[in-house]
């Protein structure tokens, strides 16, 4: 699938794909957008979070656009086995803050995301945009991080989050372990 748009994500939904190398998502070279795939909570810039929603199994590719590829603003949200790259910003977003700088008054907590290779994002592989102190209590599992133009995981303000258990940081010119290049 090529999208020239973002593609805004309902809650209570799944989105499954086969396989992290069968189902692939890919941004449309030249377009310029803000995220690839986004939680419609944050599409529409709307204050409170999103319900929950399960996202598996499939791969986004960001074209090395100025874009995200994953921005999640919902709360009981499972993010697992995805392969995120060639992102310009972040490879899996969890915001607190909307496209247009509008604030969450409510809370976006419990959810996970275990088991992704996020790589070659522009700025941060795994990041936790939270000004406000409203992403909290989730779970940051097993994840592999490659290159990234400033941090593998950034948590901004991450009150109640286990993080880092099992977590690999990959540099320029290593490789990825053969358990985690599953289809």
């Amino acid at each position: 699938c090529v999208t020239n748009e973002t593609i805004a994500l309902a809650g209570d939904r799944s989105y499954i794909g086969d396989a992290r190398t069968g189902t692939i998502i890919k941004q449309a070279n030249g377009s310029d957008i803000a995220a690839v795939l986004a939680s419609d909570t944050w599409t529409r810039d709307v204050t409170w979070t999103g319900s929950p929603m399960r996202l598996a199994h499939f791969t986004v590719d960001g074209s090395s656009a100025n874009s995200s590829c994953v921005v999640i603003r919902s709360w009981m949200t499972v993010v697992e086995d995805l392969h995120v790259h060639d992102c310009g910003v972040d490879g899996i977003q969890i915001a607190n803050d909307g496209p247009n700088g509008t604030l969450l008054t409510t809370t976006q907590v419990n959810g996970r995301v275990s088991d992704c290779f996020v790589e070659r994002s522009g700025r941060h592989g795994i990041h936790v945009l939270d000004s406000g102190n409203a992403v909290t209590d989730w779970s940051l599992l097993n994840n592999w991080v490659s290159t990234s133009g400033a941090s593998g995981i950034y948590l901004g303000n991450a009150a109640g989050w286990q993080a880092l258990c099992g977590v690999e940081l990959l540099f320029p010119g290593e490789e990825l372990p053969p358990d985690a290049r599953r289809g």
